[in-house]
């Protein structure tokens, strides 16, 4: 049988099977002074013309909006458009606490690239299961969820690969705008809390698990906010 530590169980809020939207609003992204970080706030920079449909009123319905790349292609809004058929992927996000979640990615395409990074269109879905302690007795956690796996609709978030500002990015209806929150702690690994953004994180940039950054006392673990993700760019100074 398994015993939670106090630790653990001060982390329950974590523990229960979440998507990566419901993820996010449970670390308390609620962004905050970006300057002393070496972080430009982009939020106050950018002109009406350069918002993603956050002119839709504060109904707290998802504003429709279409990213474009430099040819003019779209690459947003998964409810139109899903992009190239890709076989989805798999993989496991996170257990802990007798349940366990994972992401079905369906569809990954690169938005833009600088010197600074590259910011990914991420396309997934999720599921969860509740696993009993006769289960976890005899195999542990399953790397796999069963094949009646309940995965739920489609969701649209952005992963920035970058070493110095890996960040997970997705909207907030509450506030109109993207959150984007650096999963890892400066000796490259995640907490709890962000493990199932940061296993995303490494299947979408490739880093085998073993990543290299240069994250500070100050950006590990951020969270800010973005009114387009593609300003995750000017958010490094």
């Amino acid at each position: 049988m398994r015993c939670a530590t106090p630790l653990l169980l001060l982390l329950v809020i974590f523990a229960m099977p979440l998507s990566a939207h419901s993820q996010r609003n449970a670390l308390g992204l609620g962004g905050g002074p970006l300057e002393d970080a070496g972080i430009a706030d982009s939020t106050n920079e950018l002109s009406a013309g350069n918002t993603l449909g956050l002119l839709g009123g504060g109904s707290g319905e998802r504003p429709s909006h279409v990213l474009k790349d430099k040819f003019g292609n779209e690459l947003s809004d998964p409810g139109v458009e899903m992009g190239e058929p890709q076989r989805p992927v798999i993989l496991l996000a996170r257990c802990h606490m007798g349940s366990c979640w994972w992401w079905r990615v369906e569809n990954t395409k690169s938005v833009q690239a600088e010197g600074s990074g590259e910011l990914f269109r991420v396309l997934h879905r999720s599921a969860d299961e509740e696993i009993s302690d006769e289960r976890f007795d005899a195999s542990g956690y399953p790397d796999m969820p069963s094949k009646g796996a309940q995965w739920s609709k489609v969701e649209e978030s952005f992963v920035f690969c970058s070493k110095r500002l890996p960040a997970f990015i997705s909207y907030d209806p509450k506030i109109q705008k993207y959150m984007a929150v650096v999963p890892f702690s400066k000796k490259n690994f995640p907490i709890g809390a962000t493990e199932g953004v940061a296993n995303l994180y490494h299947h979408v940039c490739r880093t085998g698990g073993n990543p290299k950054f240069q994250l500070t006392a100050k950006t590990e673990l951020m969270q800010f906010e973005l009114r387009d993700p593609r300003d995750i760019f000017k958010a490094i100074k």
